[in-house]
């Protein structure tokens, strides 16, 4: 009878702690969508609470004041990239490679159209500077980098990639894949596309692949124009090779 009764206690304990993992993990993504949007200072823990839907006393039970709140979702915002990208040691190495970087851009163009805060949030912190920055630059911005930099500069030697400065071609990659998204709104509203169907995505992985790789059409499989994209906007479609004249005789 004993060990049957140990086994219902611990499923019983453990449905506590699976809500209150749950709810973190809620807090903690409101408060990146409310930090990204309002930056930290026009952001309150009652904001955050508020779209959350839980008591803003709930949130000072686990985070002690907005500042640790902050750094909660910033560490949970690089977590999140990680096991989506999935920096596994198999997958990185492949990254020197040019499927394999190719592959990485890919994951990385899906994660920006995914989660557009992440830019945002970086963004209010890149405008204001100072130690909120420096702590997520020393703690997880300047490591990823780090991680990344020999398969870019192996590419470059090889001549697979641009011949430029890694650091501009870093920043250039983090640009290409993130504005669209930061800018959703104005692009919607400019092409009348719907940016975050899987079509628009993969067209625009597609696109950022293609700029950094160097090819050109006939390289590469196109990729469908978008149904939605307005004409003024759509590629015309390539010619077919002219079938030559026979010869009268």
């Amino acid at each position: 009878m004993g060990e049957p009764n140990t086994k219902l206690r611990a499923r019983a304990a453990a449905k506590p702690r699976g809500r209150a993992a749950a709810t973190k993990q809620r807090i903690l993504d409101c408060a990146l969508n409310v930090f990204a949007e309002h930056g930290f200072d026009g952001t309150t823990v009652r904001d955050v609470a508020a779209d959350a839907g839980v008591n803003h006393a709930m949130i000072h039970y686990y985070y002690s004041n907005k500042e640790e709140l902050w750094r909660a979702a910033v560490a949970h915002l690089f977590g999140r990239i990680d096991k989506e990208i999935d920096y596994s040691a198999e997958f990185l190495e492949t990254l020197p490679t040019e499927a394999g970087f190719k592959e990485f851009v890919r994951r990385y163009v899906r994660y920006c159209a995914r989660h557009p805060e992440h830019a945002r949030l970086m963004v209010q912190e890149s405008i204001r500077g100072g130690e909120r920055l420096r702590w997520a630059v020393d703690e997880f911005i300047r490591p990823k980098h780090q991680l990344l930099a020999p398969a870019t500069l192996a590419l470059i030697e090889a001549g697979k990639l641009p011949d430029v400065s890694p650091m501009s071609l870093i920043y250039i990659i983090v640009a290409a894949s993130q504005v669209p998204y930061m800018l959703q709104a104005e692009m919607e509203m400019v092409f009348g596309a719907d940016l975050q169907s899987h079509q628009a995505v993969e067209a625009h992985a597609d696109a950022v692949v293609a700029i950094l790789f160097g090819e050109r059409r006939g390289d590469a499989k196109a990729a469908p124009p978008l149904r939605d994209a307005p004409q003024w906007a759509r590629r015309k479609p390539a010619k077919s090779a002219a079938t030559p004249r026979r010869q009268s005789t």
